[in-house]
């Protein structure tokens, strides 16, 4: 482009517009567009996001551009001049930095030797000389999987990037910036400066503007108080199509423990902060803040769908090894054999493939070679599963005369989640209070219900045991039934695998004696058919 035909396309309309000068100079930028377009399909990745076109007197000789860091990713610059239109051309004016831009983008992180202190450390404290010496010696091997802190910089590639998808023609409505605390202010601008340091996120222009708040973290002991930011992305989760992960059921999850003597579960230091946001969705993170408006370049916490994007790639990368030997749930991932020689094979190949991809455990959240181990809420050993401690506990606080129908199927849905652990006549004990929750029945609380909390109460507190099943061994199973619900046992060398118990619909308690009993068994072998088809 001349120097006066620069000038001309730069120059403020007049106040009278004509129609065909407008025309004409649609006409140019759209060819100016389609020139830059040409010039530009070479480029490894597309361009997403706000562009710039910025139209330039034809210099006489070569004028370097460079561009600030802030706009490194962000930012494409094509020059438009007197040179021939070729796929191969680049601009020669282009500074490096987009260059290094680029190949951040796909390089992983650098791998210098990083420090172990921490875990040196804590290998010689009491609470690691349970480990055993095979699963110790492993650990040491691998050591370069549990650094100190974590490289700086955009994190490796990984198998799924976090996308955001909205719902046709909607946008979050914009947040205002929350008043902070003089404290609050200070963890704030601190919290900004170590995550721009390393990488995770960087100054944006978009249209949507999450808010920011400060919470107070939990005593670690020092008693210096920490705070940490939260971005509140509630509007913006409301216009969000989140991805589905089908999850298996945890029973099937805890059938394929069975044999199993010995148990590892592995956490990960910012677990989601491992896995990059799309490039063309890092618009939608961004969030304000008084140091200026910041997006995303890695995935943030309370995203909708970002809990689903992490098992993803830990499903990804575990793909050979699920199912034999070990298990990933979500962001838990089970390591179980029963054998110790077998458990610390499978944990050097486990944390092999998270070496070589760099994904990090946080090993003060490991749990490893143990033989008694929580795991989805429940407690598991050689010796069967149990529930929880803490999941009794919960139970235990529970009023034994509720309020509202409300506070009834929360009490319903606590004691669900340990039914399992309940004899088959539990269906009948919790009748008074599952017809509370009807809507042709008025809530009116009697000595009948607090009877019925009471004794669900008790029989959770004195728990039965479960057995592991063992598709080896031959099953037994048991029915019964009532006039209005139908109870079942499964059990394998005189030991409870699992009950069942169901309370029966309006038309199946008109049921006669033979038909209910039949339903109950017709019952039981569709909720273990899993088991008995396998059994010999």
């Amino acid at each position: 482009m001349s120097a006066e035909e620069a000038v001309i396309f730069l120059r403020p309309p007049p106040r009278r517009y004509k129609s065909h000068a407008k025309t004409k100079a649609k006409a140019q930028i759209t060819s100016l567009v389609r020139q830059a377009a040409a010039d530009t399909k070479d480029l490894k990745d597309p361009l997403h996001g706000l562009h710039l076109i910025l139209a330039l007197p034809e210099a006489g000789s070569a004028v370097p551009l460079t561009l600030s860091d802030e706009w490194q990713g962000a930012l494409c610059c094509a020059l438009i001049g007197n040179q021939p239109t070729s796929s191969s051309w680049r601009s020669p004016f282009a500074s490096t930095s987009s260059v290094a831009a680029e190949s951040d983008e796909e390089s992983p992180w650098p791998m210098p030797k990083l420090e172990h202190t921490l875990f040196d450390k804590w290998i010689t404290l009491p609470e690691a000389q349970d480990i055993p010496s095979e699963v110790a010696q492993v650990l040491h091997e691998y050591r370069a999987v549990i650094p100190d802190t974590l490289h700086k910089g955009l994190t490796p590639k990984r198998p799924h990037d976090h996308h955001i998808l909205f719902v046709p023609g909607k946008l979050p409505a914009k947040s205002a910036i929350y008043r902070m605390t003089p404290d609050q202010l200070i963890f704030h601008k601190q919290e900004i400066a170590k995550l721009s340091d390393s990488g995770w996120i960087g100054p944006t222009y978009s249209p949507i503007r999450s808010h920011t708040i400060m919470v107070d973290k939990r005593d670690d002991g020092s008693g210096e108080r920490k705070m940490r930011m939260v971005v509140n992305y509630q509007a913006l989760n409301a216009l969000t199509i989140a991805p589905h992960l089908p999850l298996p059921p945890i029973q099937t999850i805890l059938e394929l423990l069975g044999g199993a003597k010995y148990f590892s579960t592995l956490d990960f230091e910012a677990g989601f902060h491992l896995i990059r946001m799309a490039r063309e969705d890092r618009w939608k993170t961004a969030f304000r803040s008084v140091l200026g408006l910041f997006e995303y370049r890695v995935m943030p916490f309370g995203l909708n769908g970002a809990p689903t994007t992490f098992p993803a790639n830990i499903n990804a990368y575990l793909q050979p090894l699920l199912g034999k030997g070990v298990i990933a749930y979500l962001d838990d991932v089970l390591i179980y054999s029963s054998d110790l020689s077998g458990h610390a094979s499978l944990l050097r190949q486990v944390l092999s493939i998270f070496l070589r991809h760099q994904f990090y455990p946080k090993f003060r959240n490991c749990k490893l070679a143990r033989q008694i181990i929580t795991y989805l809420g429940y407690t598991v050993s050689a010796t069967g599963i149990k529930p929880a401690e803490d999941k009794i506990a919960a139970i235990r606080q529970w009023p034994e005369v509720l309020e509202n129908e409300t506070q009834v199927r929360q009490f319903l849905g606590t004691i669900n989640y340990c039914g399992m652990f309940m004899r088959p006549d539990y269906a009948d004990v919790a009748r008074p209070l599952v017809d509370l929750t009807r809507k042709d029945v008025s809530f009116k609380w009697t000595e009948l219900h607090t009877q019925a909390v009471r004794q669900l109460k008790q029989r959770l507190i004195d728990f039965t045991t479960l057995q592991v099943p063992d598709t080896t061994k031959p099953f037994e199973l048991y029915t019964d039934a009532s006039g209005y619900a139908l109870g079942a046992v499964l059990e394998q060398d005189g030991k409870p695998i699992g009950f069942l118990s169901q309370a029966m619909s309006p038309t199946q308690q008109r049921y006669s004696i033979y038909d209910k009993e039949l339903l109950a068994l017709v019952t039981a072998l569709d909720k273990w058919s899993p088991l008995l088809r396998v059994s010999k």
